[in-house]
């Protein structure tokens, strides 16, 4: 059929034909994937503009928030390790470890160890954290990472910012960001007072399932806290600025390799 439609066709139309099937090859598709897209340059453009502020505009990205919590379970030195590098890479030297609740049940330690990190934003009276897990991998620069987070508490509506997510539904928000209506996955992300004891509520009660012998696939933290993105603003940005690192997960109690 291909050459029928060659043949019929003049010969200038041949060539174009000829020049769209090249576009549309494996490789054509992967070097336009390379190339920046019109998202990346919204970032950039907002990073951009963050570092052109006077002097006196005061901190900026992550210097604004309380503190950035890095949870840590003392096993594993090999993830603190990564984490660490992660941060230094990035220049966060505000992180702090957080000794991560051992329990034999690694869904019920998980959802605990958040939960004390909420307790922690609520009793130094921060404005706003970061919390990440020790799997977390950056997949931004911190001037786009910076430019996210300004963005994202400057947003008056929005109350939780995903950085590294698996999301489900969603709806457009902003230049920057989708509202995820079924976001999982709490390797990073940034929250802010005002939802903590909203969210904080939701994760007792799943933890309190989870105690109970509840499944992590309805009770875990980042499933626990799902209803709540109905009433409150989680936000994903439309660049993925963080991920899970592949390796052995203490929850999972296996090897796993994360494709998000």
């Amino acid at each position: 059929m291909r050459r029928l439609l060659q043949a019929w066709l003049p010969r200038r139309y041949r060539l174009r034909l000829w020049l769209l099937r090249q576009y549309f090859t494996r490789e054509s598709r992967a070097t336009r994937r390379a190339q920046p897209s019109r998202l990346q340059r919204l970032v950039a453009r907002a990073a951009l503009a963050m570092r052109r502020g006077g002097p006196g505009d005061g901190p900026r990205g992550l210097e604004r928030l309380g503190s950035v919590m890095l949870i840590n379970l003392e096993s594993r030195p090999d993830r603190l390790e990564q984490a660490t590098a992660e941060m230094q890479r990035l220049g966060i030297h505000q992180a702090e470890r957080f000794d991560a609740i051992p329990s034999a049940n690694g869904a019920l330690g998980c959802a605990l160890s958040h939960a004390e990190c909420l307790r922690r934003l609520l009793a130094k009276d921060w404005d706003a954290m970061m919390v990440c897990e020790d799997d977390v991998e950056f997949l931004v620069e911190r001037s786009h990472l910076d430019a996210l987070v300004d963005a994202f508490l400057d947003d008056a509506a929005a109350d939780v910012a995903c950085l590294a997510y698996f999301v489900r539904r969603s709806r457009p928000h902003s230049r920057l960001f989708l509202r995820g209506m079924n976001v999982q996955t709490a390797s990073c992300y940034v929250v802010k007072r005002r939802v903590a004891e909203e969210l904080l509520s939701a994760w007792d009660d799943g933890i309190e399932q989870l105690a109970a012998g509840g499944t992590p696939h309805r009770h875990a933290c980042d499933r626990s806290w799902i209803p709540l993105q109905e009433s409150r603003v989680f936000l994903v940005p439309m660049i993925r600025a963080a991920r899970q690192r592949s390796g052995y997960s203490d929850i999972e109690r296996r090897l796993v390799a994360y494709s998000h």
